[in-house]
């Protein structure tokens, strides 16, 4: 159990690692407004992945867990969302050419995560008691927060595809917030 949500969040980290990195390496300069987009939306994503990483480490040996220290460990995982969600729509449009339309895409992942968000409180409401209640609600809120993970990764696909002059691109990449998320040690 604890490994399959350690494995999830591995893929998922990894995932945003090679999406982000796919966003770097162009000579184009960006604005330092730009710039400063690109490392807000990269310091809140490694703030939440830290967090949802802590998350599946604070669970440990799974032979241990109750249905308490699921639920705790769990509601940080949504306090932590709950917090990339806001982080997410205080952002803005990035000054570029397509801002317009990635502020339409951080928008949209704001309110996916949000949905998410929605569904793990209800899991974490809908616990049972005991090993049982304990393993199905490690195994329903691995399963939205792998979605999370996904839809974080989509975020910057589409990002991507909205770069036609490589200005995020630049900016991820002069960012120092994005540098840990990029270049992952």
């Amino acid at each position: 159990m604890r490994s399959r949500l350690r494995a999830t969040l591995v893929v998922a980290t990894a995932g945003i690692a090679l999406v982000v990195a796919g966003c770097g390496g162009s000579d184009e300069s960006s604005t330092s407004a730009t710039e400063e987009w690109a490392g807000s939306l990269c310091s809140a994503l490694t703030q939440w992945t830290d967090a949802i990483t802590a998350t599946g480490e604070s669970l440990g040996d799974p032979t241990s867990l109750s249905v308490d220290s699921v639920k705790e460990a769990f509601g940080e995982a949504v306090d932590a969302t709950n917090t990339l969600v806001e982080d997410v729509r205080a952002l803005g449009a990035p000054d570029t050419e397509a801002g317009a339309e990635a502020k339409d895409a951080l928008d949209s992942t704001a309110d996916a995560l949000a949905d998410d968000v929605a569904d793990l409180e209800a899991q974490l409401d809908e616990a049972g008691e005991g090993a049982a209640g304990v393993i199905a609600t490690v195994t329903a809120i691995s399963g939205t927060l792998s979605g999370m993970s996904t839809v974080v990764s989509d975020l910057f696909s589409t990002l991507g595809e909205l770069d036609a002059e490589a200005e995020l691109e630049q900016a991820f990449t002069d960012a120092d917030a994005c540098q840990p998320i990029i270049n992952p040690s």
